[in-house]
């Protein structure tokens, strides 16, 4: 019986309430399970997402890029939701640091069509970004969603330009193509590390099929993200998204704190709404980039390079207290505190 709970315990108990608005530790403990269960190999991905009642389970996986999408009916009737979680770094250790490519690439700008400028404004979304505006992102990043990403096209350019035949656009399937197929089921974003930041990336991709209708996005949540969008980008992204998304941090994980802020060259800012866990694991909402978290920054960066030597020095057998904190499972552990599981 131990197995079968390996993830998702009780699921029953955990109501994932797709009306609520802002921060639902309930809806983070669901995608934080999602964002963990997202390392393992496909087998025991659908094992346990059919153990915890998921169905139609898509997976994606192309130069080194590994995601999945599964449907649930809802924990309680009327209530069906969707998880699009992005596997993370495979690595558990020191070797995380050096998975950070710090080149900055130009976001695809889709954002440009007269009609769909038209129609954010309609609808009052704030996307404000004018054709002529570059917008960059982590390059890293950006091609990880990208590699997996597909060849969908959405209803707005059919319905606009082709209203009476049937228009494709040929390529290899990905996400868009499966995510267009969900209709009005809300769906939730979700990863942990590297994860996070390319579930952060394809919530920006997929914006433009919400503008006109092909899919709802109900929310992101991540968990130990690093930072992944200049100053422009972030901030349209941030505008957007408002109080649908979320950004988890363990108060002494390092991988959040990177890549550093440079201006003007290695200018990334953190995005989404933070949700901090303190040392007690207990959760403060609505911590801003303040100069004390500046002074977090910095200090949490000098210990890992402290605690990098040390596990160096004793050839691996220390830990980095900076690295495991940030294991997805010791934020399992904070939601779980939050909820008194």
């Amino acid at each position: 019986m131990a197995e079968t709970f390996k993830y998702f315990p009780e699921w029953q108990s955990h109501v994932f309430d797709t009306n609520k608005k802002g921060y639902n530790p309930q809806i983070a403990w669901w995608l934080a399970y999602c964002s963990q269960i997202a390392y393992e190999n496909k087998i025991t991905v659908a094992k346990y997402l059919k153990i915890a009642n998921f169905e139609n389970v898509i997976f994606f996986d192309a130069q080194g890029s590994q995601a999945f999408l599964a449907k649930h009916p809802g924990v309680e009737p009327g209530q069906p939701f969707a998880v699009l979680a992005f596997r993370g770094t495979e690595n558990d250790s020191i070797d995380i640091l050096t998975d950070i490519n710090f080149v900055r690439r130009l976001f695809p700008n889709e954002n440009i069509v007269e009609e769909v400028q038209a129609t954010a404004a309609e609808s009052k979304k704030n996307i404000s970004q004018p054709p002529d505006k570059k917008l960059y992102a982590h390059g890293g990043f950006l091609q990880g969603v990208e590699n997996i990403w597909g060849c969908a096209l959405r209803d707005g350019i059919k319905q606009k330009f082709f209203p009476d035949e049937t228009s494709q656009w040929l390529g290899s399937p990905g996400i868009s193509n499966a995510i267009c197929q969900l209709k009005d089921t809300p769906l939730y974003i979700t990863g942990h590390s590297l994860g996070g930041a390319l579930a952060t990336m394809a919530a920006y991709k997929a914006v433009i099929y919400e503008l006109d209708g092909t899919i709802k996005i109900g929310g992101i949540y991540t968990f130990g993200s690093p930072r992944v969008a200049q100053f422009d980008l972030a901030n349209e992204i941030n505008n957007y998204f408002g109080d649908r998304s979320y950004r988890v941090v363990n108060f002494i994980d390092v991988i959040p704190r990177i890549p550093l802020r440079v201006p003007p060259l290695w200018h990334f800012k953190h995005i989404h709404h933070l949700v901090y866990f303190n040392s007690n694991r207990q959760v403060v909402l609505g911590k801003q980039n303040s100069f004390a978290l500046l002074l977090e920054d910095i200090s949490v960066i000098l210990l890992v390079l402290l605690e990098v030597g040390l596990s160096f020095l004793t050839f691996g057998r220390y830990t980095p207290v900076t690295i495991k904190k940030h294991m997805i499972n010791e934020y399992i552990k904070d939601i779980e505190a939050s909820l008194k599981c």
